[in-house]
């Protein structure tokens, strides 16, 4: 059902920490010995992770998001069930130097009014420092120019606005998940928004995608997105937990409008919303996937005839750094031994390093030594190569 809303300043912030990390993980349901108060200032939960995000409302009810409990587990209700509601969460920690980059979410319901069950969640990606009253630094979402919120309804006239403020200085995509669709017959749960800065809607196709009904109250439903910049490719997936039942499609952004981002680190939002229909959007788990870009030089003491060599591996994406770390396998093109043949790396900030020492097995002269860095949870891996000569 359409839900178009206005909306205030977005002000609700949490403690920053120094770094934002490459994977942040909000796992609600593990979340033992927390007092979450219910009241309308959210407060902060030192357990979300190094890089808390920003939780935002809709003027109506403030004290929305808020925590809760579902299962007996601490969860994050987003909405109450009531017509007009939309909150969510932002994290400034979508660092993307042209790799894939995801946003997964899990979520429920409990309660259901109004139309039926309608809106659902949104993910949104790729909007970028705001310009106007608000900034996105300092734990801000992008600026409002104005109280209308952004975007419009989708081209069926279902699943309401895009569902983020104006003022992003880049373009961005929203994704909804619309569970009904299923009441009118439709074979596809998604709305897509396509929009240019500072507020102006490219595409707004409703119905797309695919379907998997209408999940029943507190069953767990996850919400995949991935970006990938080969082919300008959404991807989405859709799963009820509970039952198994799940469905997935993808989508060129080229058709919409939508180009290749250009790099550097920007914003992943999660919303929940109502409209006619409206239930209690409660977000239980979120997932930010965006592996960062690394380079690894090599550097070697001594000559072919037996030599130290470093590999130093740095992460290079935009944002704070993220220090390196898991372990570096050796080769060279005239055999030899490495030790250890594999080496752990050790550093801090942007560099992490080790060293191995190099024996050669053969007289070839010069040797190329290679350096291969596996990569980890937050970094895709990269290799670099030195030459070394035995003296004349």
């Amino acid at each position: 059902m359409s839900n178009s809303k206005r909306r205030r300043p977005l002000t609700r912030t949490i403690t920053s920490a120094s770094s934002i990390v490459a994977m942040i993980v909000l796992f609600l349901a593990v979340i033992v010995g927390i007092n979450h108060p219910i009241v309308s200032a959210v407060a902060s939960d030192p357990t979300i992770g190094p890089s808390p995000p920003l939780f935002f409302d809709s003027p109506a009810y403030p004290g929305y998001p808020t925590w809760t409990t579902v299962n007996g587990q601490p969860a994050l209700q987003l909405t109450p069930v009531a017509s007009g509601a939309y909150a969510g969460v932002a994290w400034h920690a979508l660092g993307y130097s042209g790799q894939p980059v995801a946003v997964s979410m899990n979520g429920t319901y409990t309660q259901v009014s109004g139309a039926g069950l309608a809106d659902g969640f949104k993910i949104i990606m790729f909007a970028q420092n705001g310009t106007g009253s608000l900034s996105y630094d300092n734990n801000s979402i992008p600026g409002l120019s104005g109280p209308i919120l952004c975007g419009g309804p989708s081209s069926t006239g279902i699943g309401g606005s895009a569902g983020v403020s104006p003022d992003s200085t880049s373009p961005y995509f929203s994704l909804n998940w619309d569970p009904f669709y299923t009441q009118v017959g439709s074979a596809g749960q998604f709305n897509l928004w396509v929009i240019n800065p500072p507020c102006t809607v490219v595409a707004n196709p409703g119905g797309i995608g695919c379907s998997i009904g209408q999940p029943a109250a507190f069953d767990t439903i996850r919400f995949n997105t991935t970006y990938t910049p080969n082919g300008n490719i959404l991807q989405a997936r859709v799963s009820d937990l509970t039952t198994g039942t799940n469905c997935s499609f993808s989508v060129s952004l080229s058709q919409y409008g939508f180009n290749t981002p250009s790099t550097g680190n920007y914003w992943a939002m999660i919303m929940g919303a109502n409209g006619g229909g409206y239930a209690d959007w409660t977000l239980l788990q979120a997932q930010i996937i965006a592996e960062r870009a690394t380079t690894t030089g090599v550097s070697c003491s001594g000559n072919a005839l037996g030599s130290k060599c470093t590999a130093t591996v740095s992460d290079t994406s935009p944002g704070p750094p993220l220090t390196p770390t898991g372990t570096v396998a050796w080769s060279s093109n005239a055999g030899g031994t490495f030790k250890p043949s594999t080496c752990t790396l050790s550093g801090s900030g942007s560099t992490a390093s080790c060293t191995v020492v190099y024996a050669p097995s053969g007289n070839q002269n010069p040797v190329t030594i290679t350096a291969t860095y596996q990569g980890d949870s937050n970094h895709l891996g990269s290799a670099g190569n030195t030459t070394i000569s035995a003296p004349p």
